[in-house]
């Protein structure tokens, strides 16, 4: 039987993988064909910080069952991309028409020029080819 981790081990480990959930939403932002103040909407909403916990979970669980990250990592991104959809749609006027998110502008009123921001989580009704069901 093992020992139980320590505070500082979950802390240590949290970072860790949050940080390669965190470097992985970039790759997959950087790898959609999108220009303009859509993109720049999701690049504000998706790597707006946070614990990034839903994937480190899921990476987590992953690790326990011997799966390596690389290989769940496409996962661990689609629940905070779903999560950050949430987080969107939450503050929108018809929702609880919040002003900030995280400490930040909501993505529809970003500080990014006149007028509301585009929908960050519209881009399509469906992923661009080069993310559905393969690594970014």
């Amino acid at each position: 039987m093992s020992t139980p981790y320590n505070s500082q081990q979950v802390k240590t480990i949290l970072a860790e993988r949050g940080a390669q959930v965190e470097a992985y939403l970039q790759h997959c932002l950087d790898a959609i064909p999108m220009q303009g103040r859509l993109k720049e909407a999701m690049y504000y909403s998706l790597l707006a910080g946070g614990k990034r916990l839903r994937p480190v979970l899921c990476l987590s669980t992953a690790a326990l069952f011997g799966l390596s990250a690389e290989a769940v990592m496409p996962f661990a991104a689609s629940l905070e991309m779903i999560h950050t959809y949430s987080l969107i749609h939450d503050d929108l006027p018809a929702m609880d028409d919040d002003d900030l998110r995280r400490g930040r502008s909501a993505s529809g009123v970003m500080p990014s020029g006149p007028g509301p921001a585009p929908p960050a989580t519209r881009p399509s009704m469906k992923p661009p080819p080069s993310l559905r069901a393969t690594p970014c």
